[in-house]
């Protein structure tokens, strides 16, 4: 086995045997460290290395003077957006879905315009939790953010990104890209004609208002085309295409606020660009007016003599400007604009390897190699700061191939036995290997049988070895229930007609395990609740079996209990009435047993206990009670019946008058009901008494009445609710003498003085 530790300063290592046949699954094994924030295998790496092919050519109407793409997978779709300098408005977003495969466009969408903003030159995907973002650079020195919501598939929203006014008149923008930095989110981006790289800090979230670096002295000419990032080893490295003098990477080290360190890697004049990692290299993917460029770096990244290939144009690439390189699984995609006839280029990178599950994002997971010869399988992790590492191994697979093998378990619970049928077609099995994941083994051939002592979770694994040497080996997960244990309570023992009788549940099982109930009695099933009520209509002289079943999704782990009721007398029916609303009153209840019985008992829920055929009693608050009415007889019998007493508040009435001038005599004086509310009851009738000797009268909440005389008043309020309890009260009401205005003239002639002689009884006012 070759081990190939690669430049980018792996934190991951996994397993991998040495050697292995053909058909064999072969499981490498990684265990995740806490700083392990995705990883993925690949078993089949070296695409990027090979030659590529053109799947297809679309034509984009819209994609007029297109200038970047990038592509993104949600689920299981795939998605590439564009922007374009010409097509609807001048500036328009397009979104093309691609097939599953990735070999072809499914639909085109034009966004259009995300107005006021102008002439896009570059574009960069971002995803916070579910929210999906692009980040879009503009001829008119602006960034904007469109939001898609939890979906690339929704029409987004844009909106300028704020605190970027550095930028007014000082600013020719082009692609852009975006990468997680220690918990910041950053993008860049190439700032032609002032020569100038852009970090644009966006903090913890790219709804953020970010910060501004101009970063300068990096020696290129400021004819930037394309740029990506990648992080690696703790180092953040940003690739630049300057189409003036060539590829640079800008190394800002393990402080992104450092000052960086520029490296000019090739003299290609690329446009669009990615970098990729790909087995123990890192790869840059580039367009120019030659067609697709590949060049390789090798393990260093700033490597001044990588090797450089140019892949051609595919019959497509005049003037190709926007490139994405997509990858999906272990699948590499190009994605290219060509900016002459606004076609989309769609280029296959083969595999170069043929295997079944080459990619895979388990811990564990099983490669099936189909020929002979020595080949990598690659683990990609990358932590939870955005570093991105790899580690790679190689296995050598023989020209014999291994036996096949197919494992199934039927489980069972604790203490009894679980099956496990391994499956064989090729008949060239020599020897079977049962590890049952409790640290006991067997090798029996084809089925095997296993007693667990303890629930839980196991892995069953069968490895088994052919004639020629070759292994191979399947594994299951099964868990393992206790079995339950069956257990209720006779609730009586005595048991007699005319009585509710409650069968309690007491059996005993996994909290994680779903079962039913079944309840039987003499064999027929009555119930399918956890416990059981039920009724005798007439005695019994023979016994009664009762059987709790408790029915689990587990074969064989069902089980039941049956407990006997010797016979079933006749009880007493036990029945009462009762009489009586509010507090205050004494409440009659009238025992209507029939029956023979030796003795009586009352229990009410406030703890009162009475021994009387029939009783009374008055409560001392209002509340519901429960009353419960006990008849034994000769056999035992101890039937009984409870029922709900509702005991209603008395109203306690409240009123007011209005004072003078409503209070005097002859006028209409204003009365208000200010009974409060109750909880059990509502008033339904207020009757006012006024004490000048009138009827009384059922006037409502709000009468008026009209007193001849001034005096004091005892005026009564009775209420009565809609229980029928009543309150009453008297309070005094002081009604006061209306003035009297009158007066008399003098007897005067024309021309003269009158005098007027008042009359009046309280004050005056001429």
């Amino acid at each position: 086995m070759t081990v190939t530790v690669l430049a980018q300063c792996p934190v991951a290592d996994f397993t991998l045997p040495a050697n292995a046949c053909q058909s064999e699954d072969v499981r490498p094994l990684f265990t995740p460290t806490a700083e392990i924030g995705s990883y993925y295998w690949d078993a089949c790496d070296g695409a990027l290395s090979g030659t590529p092919a053109l799947s297809h050519a679309r034509t984009m109407a819209a994609a007029v003077d297109a200038l970047d793409i990038k592509s993104v997978d949600e689920g299981s779709r795939h998605f590439a957006f564009i922007v374009s300098r010409g097509g609807s408005n001048s500036s328009n977003l397009l979104r093309v879905e691609l097939t599953a495969d990735l070999s072809d466009t499914l639909s085109v969408s034009d966004i259009g315009s995300l107005n006021p903003f102008v002439k896009p030159t570059g574009i960069a995907l971002h995803e916070e939790g579910s929210q999906k973002y692009a980040l879009i650079a503009y001829n008119d020195q602006r960034f904007m953010l469109a939001s898609f919501g939890n979906s690339w598939s929704n029409t987004p929203s844009g909106s300028a990104v704020p605190g970027l006014t550095a930028l007014s008149g000082q600013a020719f923008l082009t692609n852009v890209a975006i990468s997680k930095i220690k918990g910041r989110i950053v993008a860049f981006c190439g700032n032609a004609g002032y020569n100038e790289l852009l970090m644009i800090d966006f903090g913890s979230s790219i709804a953020n208002t970010p910060t501004l670096r101009k970063i300068t002295g990096l020696g290129t000419s400021g004819d930037f085309k394309g740029v990506d990032v990648i992080r690696s080893c703790n180092s953040t490295f940003v690739v630049l295409a300057d189409n003036g003098k060539g590829v640079f990477v800008v190394n800002f080290g393990t402080d992104i606020d450092a000052v960086p360190s520029p490296t000019m890697v090739s003299n290609q004049k690329l446009y669009g660009i990615a970098i990729a990692m790909e087995s123990d290299h890192f790869i840059v993917m580039g367009t120019s007016n030659a067609g697709l460029v590949r060049i390789d770096l090798g393990t260093d990244i700033e490597n001044t003599s990588p090797t450089e290939t140019v892949l051609g144009t595919f019959g497509i690439m005049t003037s190709p400007y926007g490139f994405a390189l997509h990858r999906s699984g272990s699948k590499f995609t190009g994605l290219v604009i060509n900016n002459s006839d606004s076609n989309l280029g769609i280029i296959d990178f083969p595999k170069p390897c043929n295997l079944t599950g080459d990619y895979a994002n388990t811990a564990s997971p099983a490669f099936t190699y189909t020929a002979a010869g020595t080949f990598p399988v690659t683990l990609y992790a990358q932590d939870t700061a955005g570093n991105r590492y790899s580690v790679q191994k190689s296995i050598a697979i023989s020209s014999f191939t291994a036996p096949d093998i197919s494992l199934a378990a039927t489980p069972a619970c604790t203490g009894q036995s679980s099956v496990f049928t391994g499956t064989n077609t090729s008949a060239d099995i020599s020897t079977w290997a049962w590890d049952f994941g409790d640290g006991q083994t067997a090798s029996t051939a084809g089925t095997a049988s296993h007693t667990y002592a303890t629930k839980g979770d196991y892995t069953i694994s069968l490895t088994v070895t052919a004639a020629n040497g070759c292994t191979n080996h399947d594994a299951v997960q099964a868990h393992i229930y206790t079995r339950p244990v069956a257990d209720f309570s006779l609730p009586v023992a005595v048991f007699c007609t005319g009585q509710d009788y409650v069968f309690v549940n007491n059996a005993t099982v996994d909290a994680d395990m779903s079962v039913s109930w079944q309840w039987s009695v003499n064999g027929v099933t009555e119930g399918t609740t956890a416990d059981f009520t039920r009724q005798f209509p007439a005695p019994l002289a023979t016994s009664t079996d009762f059987d709790l079943n408790i029915l689990t999704p587990v074969s064989g782990c069902d089980v039941h209990l049956t407990k006997t009721i010797a016979s079933v007398f006749t009880g007493p029916a036990v029945d009462f009435s009762v009489t009586g609303s509010c507090l205050g009153d004494q409440f009659q209840f009238n025992n209507l047993t029939t029956g023979a019985v030796t003795s009586y008992q009352w229990s009410f829920s406030d703890g009162v206990t009475s021994h009387t055929a029939d009783t009374t009693r008055v409560f001392a608050s209002a509340a519901s009670y429960t009353a419960t009415l006990l008849a034994t007889n000769a056999q035992g019998c101890e039937n009984q019946k409870s029922a709900s007493v509702v005991v209603h508040a008395l109203p306690q009435p409240a009123f007011s008058a209005d004072a003078p001038p409503s209070a005097c005599t002859g006028t209409d004086t204003q009365f208000h009901d200010l009974t409060p509310a109750l909880s059990d009851s509502n008033p339904i009738t207020w009757t006012w008494t006024w004490d000048d000797g009138t009827t009384p009268v059922s006037a409502g909440q709000t009468p008026t009445h009209v007193y001849a005389n001034a005096a004091t008043y005892n005026v009564t309020l009775d209420v009565i609710t809609d229980a029928g309890c009543s309150g009453s009260v008297t309070l005094p009401i002081d009604i006061k003498a209306a003035p009297v205005a009158a007066f008399t003239p003098s007897s005067i002639c024309a021309g003269q003085s009158a005098l007027f002689t008042d009359g009046s009884t309280g004050a005056i006012d001429w």
